[in-house]
């Protein structure tokens, strides 16, 4: 995995693959049951509730659990293209639901799933 963060220009760029076919993983970034499962960790910050209207103009939210309390994130689905493209904005509660956007690309590679995410 690599991330890369640049404070100036507010945005973060991470590189993963997986050992699972972009089916899969496209599937885990979209289902409500799967983004439960693996979003956060217990004893960090733990996500539930998830709701995702996989569509452009779609809306998605879910409620957060952590050590300061609860909150709540929401957003749009700007663009959807399974299994290769996910766009969405980012709104959490803890910072008065300023927007920013995700992207996330899934690209086929031998023995996996190259996963980059772009977050500004």
């Amino acid at each position: 995995m690599t991330a890369v963060a640049d404070v100036q220009a507010r945005t973060v760029h991470a590189t993963v693959e997986i050992a699972a076919a972009p089916d899969a993983v496209f599937r885990a970034l979209t289902d409500p049951d799967e983004l439960a499962r693996w979003w956060g960790s217990p004893d960090l910050y733990q996500t539930h509730d998830w709701e995702l209207d996989l569509r452009p103009g779609g809306k998605w939210s879910c409620q957060a659990r952590s050590a300061e309390g609860a909150g709540a994130v929401r957003g749009e689905v700007l663009a959807v293209d399974p299994p290769r493209l996910l766009e969405v904005t980012w709104e959490p509660s803890w910072e008065e639901y300023k927007r920013s956007i995700i992207r996330y690309t899934l690209e086929k590679v031998p023995g996996g799933t190259r996963l980059s995410l772009f977050h500004r």
